[in-house]
């Protein structure tokens, strides 16, 4: 990027309407400083910037890909072609106004690209006289175009923004609880009732997703084909030394015999828990991919099902990190809380954070104190979700600098102090994201 040396400049103008490039006659000839009493007549302006091409939208579509794109300073094919159709050459100076599409644009050297105040100046009157330097444009209809692709940026901004995303963990944690359930009371229903045909499996199959999948496969366990070595089944416990357990014990097998009524309605509940645990799967997958977008720091220190629980409870990951320290460690233990202030008792020194790994594992008598040191962090990364910070790492320096308290704690271990670790994290993500420009 370099400022304009060249008496002749192109400039690249975005609207909602599509891409237009302008001409500016003898740019350095103009007074910058006194643009706005120079270009208030149309005429003067007219004279000296004149259109050059202009490449409409066709679709709300396309409008939506190139705005969104230009935000993010991509070069879109659209723009690619345009530029290498209407620029004489390589060497002509464009002005862009977008510092990241000026960047990527020099970057790929499609022209010398011009980037500073001047621009700025010329680029609001050529939008100011935008319908001037477009043919059959009206305002009304510009208006339309701006207020369609202004919705169309908004709805897209929201359903992408992390900050919004987090009443979708809400519903996928409380989805897969849903799930567990379900899965539970189906196995607890199979296990049983082809339990009274064969028994034995349940001890040789303890995953219940292997085990749904056998009595699919093997059914009637005294009519099915166990030699030669059947595939399906032998995929399904991925062990032939297992294979041979079953076949073994299906020939010794003290299960009653049963009919094909009976079978049929077993296999239905065998498919059920086989589905279930498929959305499970899946849903779990989509949970954990959303958890690291929307609470990347906090996931990595007490782990997404506990995250999404803090989140819940607070109604949002902003409310979460609006809540002092304090107010995180009781989380979910309001009504001990507000007996023990009625009884004058002991208050309770944690509440949902119990769950973590951290709390659980403790000494009785250290309990208090890392909850404490807990609270504190998840506050911290809570905060730094909640307002920009997407790469996690503060996440995984609060929960060394928590194992380091313990230490501390048990054996006297003296942690090292919270600003050399800071500073350490901030030297890992400054790294990261200059690895990923480049």
């Amino acid at each position: 990027m370099s400022k304009s040396s060249n008496n002749n400049l192109y400039l690249l103008v975005e609207s909602a309407a599509g891409y237009c490039i302008v001409y500016v006659k003898h740019f350095n000839n103009i007074n910058i400083e006194n643009f706005t009493s120079e270009f208030e007549d149309v005429s003067k302006f007219l004279s000296v910037v004149k259109p050059k091409s202009f490449l409409p939208f066709n679709t709300a579509e396309k409008a939506l890909n190139n705005a969104l794109a230009i935000a993010n300073g991509e070069i879109t094919d659209e723009l690619k072609n345009f530029l290498s159709i209407v620029l004489p050459n390589h060497d002509c100076k464009l002005g862009v106004i977008d510092v990241e599409l000026a960047r990527n644009l020099a970057k790929q050297n499609y022209c010398n690209v011009v980037h500073n105040e001047d621009i700025f100046e010329l680029m609001r009157w050529a939008r100011f006289y935008f319908c001037k330097l477009v043919d059959n444009l009206t305002k009304e209809n510009l208006h339309q175009f701006q207020l369609g692709l202004g919705h169309s940026f908004s709805r897209n901004k929201i359903a992408s923004d992390p900050a919004k995303q987090d009443k979708n963990c809400t519903q996928a944690m409380a989805t897969l609880d849903l799930c567990d359930r379900l899965i539970n009371r189906f196995y607890m229903r199979l296990k049983e009732w082809y339990g009274w045909h064969f028994p034995e499996l349940v001890d040789i199959l303890s995953d219940y997703v292997k085990y749904a999948q056998s009595v699919l496969v093997i059914g009637n366990k005294d009519e099915f084909e166990w030699e030669p070595m059947n595939e399906h089944l032998l995929n399904i416990v991925a062990d032939e030394t297992v294979y041979h357990q079953i076949h073994k014990a299906a020939q010794l097998s003290i299960g009653y015999e049963i009919n094909e009524l009976d079978l049929s309605n077993m296999k239905q509940v065998a498919k059920q828990l086989a589905k279930w645990a498929s959305v499970r799967s899946e849903l779990n997958n989509y949970f954990s991919n959303t958890m690291n977008k929307v609470a990347p720091n906090l996931t990595n220190l007490i782990g997404e099902n506990l995250a999404a629980k803090l989140i819940t409870h607070a109604g949002s990951i902003c409310g979460l990190a609006k809540a002092p320290a304090s107010t995180i460690q009781i989380l979910g233990s309001e009504k001990a809380l507000f007996r023990a202030l009625k009884n004058r008792g002991p208050t309770p020194k944690f509440g949902m954070l119990y769950a973590s790994n951290f709390i659980s594992t403790a000494s009785p008598q250290n309990k208090g104190k890392i909850s404490r040191v807990l609270a504190n962090k998840v506050a911290l990364a809570s905060r730094m979700d909640a307002f920009g910070e997407e790469t996690g790492l503060y996440g995984v320096a609060f929960k060394n600098q928590i194992k380091d308290r313990m230490k501390y704690i048990t054996n006297g271990d003296i942690p090292p102090r919270n600003v050399d670790v800071m500073s350490e994290t901030m030297k890992k993500i400054a790294s990261k994201q200059n690895s990923s420009q480049a």
